[in-house]
């Protein structure tokens, strides 16, 4: 029999054991199937840019979503003109805007005491709007490999 010195009742011990009970049963699909590895979708993006018919040295390219459902975007480092986005940061099939973005080197020589205190950009953009502030780039990715997207850039 239950005391009463404790301020436990036989609906309190009954109350708490059915919680209880919720909280684990709420807990198993958490800790037990978590159905697919991949429950978007995502797929492996690669390609190549090229700017003025060269292989793009360096920069970054990222895709946005056009539908906000789709919710996955990212980006990648280019280099010597390549990109890879592999299946674990991979995009969701669907439409996406593509921004591609690279800075010629600043050759700025000052301090970093002079640079803390009057920040400048890293460098120019090499690539035109058209490309990343205002670009006019797509992709379609599709839920069947591969989805490589190469972009063929005008300096102008």
């Amino acid at each position: 029999m239950l005391s009463q010195h404790t301020g436990c009742t036989r609906a309190s011990i009954l109350r708490s054991a059915v919680l209880g009970a919720s909280l684990v049963t709420a807990m198993v699909p958490v800790a037990g199937c978590t159905g697919s590895d991949n429950p978007q979708g995502r797929q492996s993006i690669s390609g190549e840019v090229t700017l003025g018919g060269k292989p793009l040295d360096h920069g970054s390219i990222r895709f946005e979503p056009q539908d906000a459902s789709i919710g996955t975007s990212d980006a990648a480092m280019i280099t010597q003109g390549a990109y890879k986005i592999s299946v674990d940061q991979g995009l969701a099939p669907g439409a996406y805007r593509v921004f591609i973005t690279a800075t010629a080197a600043n050759d700025d020589e000052r301090t970093a005491d002079e640079i803390m205190n009057d920040p400048k950009p890293a460098g120019k953009e090499m690539i035109p709007a058209k490309y990343n502030r205002k670009s006019e780039l797509t992709a379609q990715v599709s839920a069947e490999d591969p989805n490589q997207f190469d972009f063929a850039l005008e300096t102008r």
